[in-house]
C-alpha cells in the first residue's frame, strides 16, 4: 500500500513540474515595434535634367536601394515627390536637403535625390523665340532644393539654372554642354542663373549656317559682363563654346 501512495505523489509531483515548464510568464507593458517611417508624396508631373553620372535609388524610407550610372545629361519623366524636402546626411544644413523625385526611364527607375536633378518648364524665365525658320525654346532649370530665398530671406544655398534647348530644325530638346575658350566661364553648361551671386539675361542672339549666336549679359552685384555663346545643333543634342567674355568694372 505505501508502495502505491510512493508512486502517486512521483507521478503527480512529475506534472506539476511540466506544468511550470509550459507557464509563459505574462509580460506588462510590452512594446510592438512601430512602422517603418516612411515620407509623404504628392503628385508631380513633368520632366527632370540629370546632371550626375552616377545616382543612388532610394527606398520610401529613405533607405539606398541601388544604383544607376551614365546618367549625365537625361531627361526623364517624373510622377511624385516627397512633399518634404529630406537631408539624407541628415546634417543641420538646409542646403542640403531635396525633394525626393520618383522618375520612370529605362535607364532609371525609382525615387532619386540630389542636387543635380532639375525640373523644367514651367519657369516664368523661360524663353521662345524664332530665327528664321526655327522655333527655339530655352527652359531655365531649377533643382528641388530651397531656393534662391526662404521665409528669412536669402537662402545662400547654391541655386543654377542649367538651361535646357529645344529647336525645331533638329527636333532636339537637351541640355547644352559647354567648352570655354576664354578660362573665364564659371561651369561646363550653359546657364541662365538669376540669384545673390549674378543675373542672367540673353541680349541677343543669330541662326546662322546651323550655328546659333547667343550674347547673355550677367550682372553681379558690383560689375557686370558679357559672354558669347556659339551653339551647334546636331542630331540629338548640342555641342557649344564661349568664345569671348568681357567684364565691366561698376565704374565703366
Amino acid at each position: 500500500m505505501n508502495r502505491y501512495i510512493i508512486l502517486l505523489l512521483v507521478v503527480v509531483g512529475f506534472s506539476c513540474k511540466r506544468n511550470e515548464e509550459l507557464i509563459v510568464p505574462k509580460v506588462e507593458n510590452a512594446t510592438v515595434p512601430s512602422k517603418v517611417n516612411l515620407f509623404e508624396t504628392e503628385s508631380k508631373q513633368g520632366k527632370v535634367l540629370i546632371l550626375s553620372d552616377r545616382l543612388p535609388l532610394y527606398d520610401r524610407d529613405s533607405k539606398e536601394s541601388g544604383l544607376s550610372t551614365r546618367l549625365y545629361g537625361l531627361i526623364v519623366d517624373m510622377d511624385s515627390i516627397s512633399k518634404n524636402r529630406i537631408d539624407i546626411a541628415k546634417s543641420d544644413d538646409q542646403c542640403k536637403a531635396f525633394h525626393f523625385v520618383k522618375v520612370n526611364n529605362p535607364k532609371v527607375k525609382g525615387w532619386l535625390n540630389s542636387k543635380d536633378i532639375y525640373e523644367y518648364g514651367n519657369n516664368e524665365r523661360d524663353t521662345l523665340f524664332k530665327e528664321g525658320d526655327t522655333d527655339f525654346k530655352m527652359y531655365i532649370g531649377k533643382n528641388f532644393g530651397i531656393g534662391v530665398e526662404d521665409e528669412y530671406g536669402l537662402s545662400g544655398c547654391d541655386n543654377t539654372s542649367p538651361v535646357v534647348l529645344f529647336n525645331s530644325k533638329s527636333n532636339v530638346e537637351a541640355y547644352v554642354p559647354l567648352k570655354d575658350k576664354t578660362g573665364k566661364y564659371q561651369g561646363k553648361f550653359l546657364v541662365l542663373d538669376a540669384h545673390d551671386g549674378w543675373y542672367d539675361k540673353i541680349i541677343k542672339s543669330d541662326f546662322t549656317g546651323g550655328k546659333l549666336k547667343l550674347i547673355i549679359h550677367r550682372s553681379y552685384q558690383e560689375g557686370s559682363a558679357d559672354f558669347t555663346v556659339i551653339i551647334s545643333l546636331l542630331d540629338k543634342g548640342y555641342s557649344a563654346e564661349v568664345i569671348e567674355f568681357i567684364e565691366y568694372n561698376p565704374e565703366m
